[in-house]
């Protein structure tokens, strides 16, 4: 209906191997959510250090907002949103770059032993609640 397959290109099931090599080689990332407890693709962009477009949920603007990182975010149920915020992150794509380069830096402690330490922590509190 909307011919968006010749803008994008829709993959299916990858390997997480995979998925790392799309995100060393993208333009930026996108994460059009309603509703996530939070999207691990925004992680994941600032890990590659790639742009992000993102849900303006609260899960995510939260997170953002919490360690002061700007990313692109538009409203997921308005398709013109949409449109607007990727014409707007192409636009402005160096400052998004910079973005995610800074954000690239403030997250370097978001490790896989530093989850494990923090969900073990969780749950230790949780049995002695």
């Amino acid at each position: 209906k909307f011919r968006v397959q010749e803008y994008f290109l829709f993959l299916g099931f990858v390997s997480r191997d995979e998925v790392f090599n799309l995100y060393e080689n993208c333009f930026g990332v996108i994460t059009s959510t309603t509703y996530e407890a939070f999207s691990g693709a925004v992680l994941e962009a600032f890990r590659f250090k790639k742009p992000v477009l993102a849900s303006n949920i609260k899960p995510i603007s939260s997170f953002l907002k919490s360690y002061s990182l700007k990313v692109t975010l538009f409203d997921p149920s308005n398709p013109n949103d949409i449109a607007n915020s990727i014409q707007s992150f192409s636009t402005n794509y160096s400052d998004n770059l910079l973005n995610s380069l800074i954000a690239n830096e403030k997250l370097k402690f978001i490790t896989p032993t530093y989850t494990v330490t923090s969900i073990k922590n969780i749950c230790k509190n949780l049995n002695n609640s």
